[in-house]
């Protein structure tokens, strides 16, 4: 069934799934919970819906005149949102199936248990959990007959529910979740099942978007040349979500508080800025810093996490606290962008070959760039739908192309009145369907994606600058 949307100017909707509350332990499950609440309460200005996804809860069961015990703070929250006139709706997930009518009578909260359309003008949103989609898993598709079978639902509500519940608290603990050591690895795109999925799916009926959960691991994938698939990863390791203004879909991670990386006279810096991630605010306060040398650049990924690039190639990933989590020697590269997920992208002008590495530099594939698609490639960064933007410094032109192949999507030439003798490009990227091009000399050239001018920052000297939400971020004179 379609479901028409009428998303007010200023307005998003705002999607998570896979909260999984209840797991591993009391205490990391309370922590947990509190971290959504402080999350929902930071989106309800500006939300005009929120969809939850499925697994909110690692395990739910309505007795007729008792539920779990525990999540009063999430449910809390949600009744307030509720009587405030926030539409909310909640897709069952494989964890959270037997959700039944306890959400809709006592919080006006609709459920669904299959996926659903969303219409918004011209656009076409397909959302659900995810389970059971795709090729293969055909055990856990014939189990998920079972429990949502009413004889199996009626069988279990015979258990008394200290022991009922104490039993399925048992068994959700030997989920995959369960064991937070345990992250999800993203293994390419042709073992990606939900991927296959909307693939299929994408061949009689066109999407925009494709908004699942259950694969616990936030993605950003290609379907088509229009069309996209999200995975809304999961809050134990990732604590991520996605918003839709009505015309994007962007993957975000929650942060209480949101940190900034500035190299500045030998020491890396991390700044801190005060409030909650969505409401922009000037209040920097230095939070750590750590001694370091011989430092190119910085940059973040989306889940919070630092990379410092040595002048000597070596790339090291780090932790929000400084505690290193891997790194690469000698990459010899131009650009480091660890924000395409599920990737980490490199690319190296000397050997004008662009890289895709695993999320701690494992299972590389490179890809060189032919002279038929580039002559002299100077930057190349990838885009919010996974292509990439290649500046050929031969003629000055951007080209947008498709990541493995000689496929041109789009191309123009960068306006003459723009390169002159001291024009010097140091960084590109793309970022709210924007091109953002540093000019050493002249500062920030800002194109729409008709290669039109927007708009010119001026700052001199500039190598980097970085973005929250809506605002752009940069380091000038310390």
């Amino acid at each position: 069934m379609a479901h028409a949307l009428q998303i007010p100017a200023g307005k998003k909707i705002y999607f998570a799934s896979d909260f999984h509350l209840g797991v591993p332990d009391h205490a990391s499950s309370i922590a947990r919970e509190k971290r959504i609440v402080a999350w929902l309460d930071t989106i309800k200005a500006d939300a005009h819906a929120i969809y939850l996804l499925g697994d909110i809860f690692d395990f739910w069961f309505e007795y007729r005149h008792a539920i779990p015990k525990g999540f009063i703070r999430l449910q809390g929250k949600l009744a307030e949102l509720r009587d405030q006139g926030m539409p909310i709706y909640f897709f069952t997930g494989n964890h959270d199936m037997w959700l039944f009518d306890y959400f809709e009578k006592e919080l006006g909260i609709i459920i669904y248990h299959e996926p659903q359309e969303l219409i918004n003008n011209n656009q076409k949103l397909l959302i659900g959990h995810g389970d059971g989609l795709g090729p293969g898993d055909s055990t856990y598709k014939f189990l998920k007959k079972i429990f949502k079978s009413s004889v199996s639902q009626w069988l279990f509500a015979r258990i008394h529910p200290n022991l009922g519940i104490r039993f399925a608290n048992y068994w959700s603990r030997k989920s995959r979740i369960s064991n937070t050591k345990m992250e999800e690895k993203f293994a390419g795109e042709e073992n990606e099942y939900l991927l296959a999925y909307c693939r299929e799916l994408e061949k009689t009926a066109h999407h925009d978007f494709y908004i699942f959960g259950h694969r616990h691991l936030p993605l950003d994938l290609s379907v088509a040349p229009n069309s996209r698939y999200i995975n809304l990863g999961e809050w134990v390791h990732f604590d991520t979500y996605a918003e839709y203004d009505g015309k994007n879909v962007l993957l975000k991670k929650f942060e209480i508080r949101n940190r900034f990386y500035f190299f500045s006279f030998g020491l890396l810096i991390c700044l801190l800025l005060s409030g909650y991630v969505g409401y922009a605010q000037t209040d920097l306060k230095k939070f750590k810093e750590w001694k370091a040398k011989n430092i190119s650049s910085i940059t973040l990924d989306r889940l919070g996490d630092f990379f410092i690039i040595n002048k000597n190639g070596t790339i090291k990933k780090y932790d929000p606290t400084g505690k290193q989590m891997a790194s690469l020697s000698k990459a010899s590269t131009t650009l480091v962008e660890p924000w395409y997920h599920p990737s980490i992208f490199t690319y190296s002008r000397q050997k004008q070959t662009y890289s895709l590495y695993g999320r701690n530099f494992e299972n590389k594939v490179a890809y060189h760039i032919e002279p038929a698609l580039a002559i002299e490639p100077f930057l190349v960064c990838p885009t919010h739908d996974n292509k990439l933007w290649i500046l050929d410094k031969a003629d000055w032109s951007l080209k947008k192309v498709i990541p493995g192949s000689s496929e041109v999507l789009q191309e123009f030439t960068i306006s003459p009145e723009t390169i002159n003798t001291d024009t010097e490009f140091t960084y590109l990227r793309e970022y709210l369907n924007l091109i953002f091009l540093v000019d050493k000399n002249s500062g920030i050239l800002v194109l729409n994606h008709l290669g039109q001018e927007i708009e010119i920052i001026p700052i001199k000297n500039l190598q980097q600058f970085y973005f929250f939400g809506e605002d752009l971020y940069y380091l000038e004179n310390n």
